[in-house]
């Protein structure tokens, strides 16, 4: 089954369920060794120096 992706606009997003918001106190807590993250692949030196910082995510002062 092909997930769907779903948006929202930041002003309007949908409050968190309890279960969604147990959920995500499980995955805070679970130690960093326990996430298997083999299926991201590695960035290259390259692909690093070249990100950049969204416009809307920037803070302001």
């Amino acid at each position: 089954m092909k997930a769907k992706t779903v948006s929202f606009p930041l002003n309007n997003l949908p409050r968190p369920t309890p279960e969604r918001l147990a959920e995500l106190e499980w995955l805070d807590a679970l130690p960093d060794e326990h996430i298997d993250t083999s299926d991201i692949p590695e960035q290259t030196e390259t692909q690093l120096a070249e990100m950049r910082r969204r416009e809307s995510c920037r803070t302001t002062k």
